[in-house]
């Protein structure tokens, strides 16, 4: 049942577009096939090739940009956003404190609300301060003693009682901020 005379539609006509013959073994008389009709379906053929293939790639675009969105809506690490978002504004805020001069008023507000919280708990005995910080309150009477501790960063104060200390100060709400964030370990 095999048929060994199969021969192709097109055979090698589709070689070469100057002698494209859509029935080689016929001459166009036995066609009733003008060539110009023969021509004008060889080019409509190749025209409709180029649109499908315009069309495909399209679509292909269009394909990428569909599974580019799908994956963006992939669940992420929540980790490593939390990771992220604590060096980021970590980052941030050390810049804008590094950057912040203290100024005697502030420090001031600070004392004072150390000041307050001691007193709520015992009698404040002495508040350490950066030597730089205590230049900026000379001329104000405080009714407690100052002294330096070069350890301490400027801007921060420790008010030390008969039952312990408080620490205040821009590096300590930093430190406090870094607890509150996780401590960008991965927690």
């Amino acid at each position: 049942m095999s048929d060994t005379s199969f021969q192709p539609f097109l055979g090698d006509q589709l070689r070469t577009e100057d002698n494209f013959q859509l029935w080689p073994d016929r001459d166009e008389k036995q066609l009733h096939v003008s060539a110009e009709t023969i021509d004008e379906y060889a080019r409509g053929m190749a025209e409709g090739q180029q649109l499908a293939s315009a069309a495909f790639a399209e679509e292909r675009i269009r394909l990428q940009k569909l599974l580019a969105s799908a994956e963006a809506l992939q669940p992420v690490d929540t980790d490593t956003i939390r990771n992220l978002l604590y060096e980021t504004i970590e980052r941030l805020v050390s810049q804008i404190v590094g950057q912040t001069p203290t100024d005697s008023e502030w420090l001031m507000r600070q004392i004072e609300q150390a000041v307050r919280a001691a007193a709520q708990i015992d009698s404040a005995r002495t508040i350490w301060l950066h030597p730089d910080d205590l230049e900026l309150l000379t001329g104000f009477e405080l009714g407690i003693a100052l002294k330096t501790d070069p350890m301490l960063v400027p801007g921060s104060l420790r008010l030390e009682t008969d039952s312990g200390w408080i620490e205040h100060g821009r590096m300590i709400l930093l430190d406090a901020m870094r607890s509150e964030l996780g401590g960008g370990g991965g927690k």
